[in-house]
């Protein structure tokens, strides 16, 4: 069985932005699908979500419902996959285990942990809803 966490849906619109760590390539929008301490799930165009294949590596910006704090952290691309909505597609993000972006993982935990905003709920690493 797969480690547990924490991981909240948004029913209100929330984007994400993400700029390509890449040099020379623009910053996109995203709507923020859901979110956890290790990672996030978004939905974006299909025409942009080309120039953010698996591996590619990204700053991630994004706020949280019912939180003034703006969550700034890199991240790698996992997968980025046909979405239900069309013209669109799913792009999943692992956030960097290094050392230097722990402190925000955890504050985003804490935030998630008692965001009444948003509905944390338990879900196995892996597990779609």
């Amino acid at each position: 069985m797969g480690r547990r966490f924490r991981r909240a849906r948004f029913r209100d619109s929330t984007s994400v932005e993400l700029d390509p760590i890449s040099a020379g390539r623009g910053g996109y929008v995203a709507a923020l699908l859901n979110v956890s301490a290790d990672g996030l799930a978004c939905q974006i165009r299909a025409d942009t979500a080309n120039d953010l294949p698996s591996g590619e590596r990204v700053i991630a910006r994004f706020r949280l419902a019912g939180n003034p704090t703006t969550f700034q952290i890199e991240a790698r691309v996992v997968y980025n996959e046909d979405s239900s909505r069309r013209d669109h597609r799913r792009v999943g993000l692992q956030f960097s285990q290094d050392v230097d972006w722990q402190p925000i993982r955890q504050l985003l935990a804490s935030v998630l942990e008692s965001n009444s905003g948003a509905s944390p709920r338990q879900t196995t690493r892996g597990e779609r809803r």
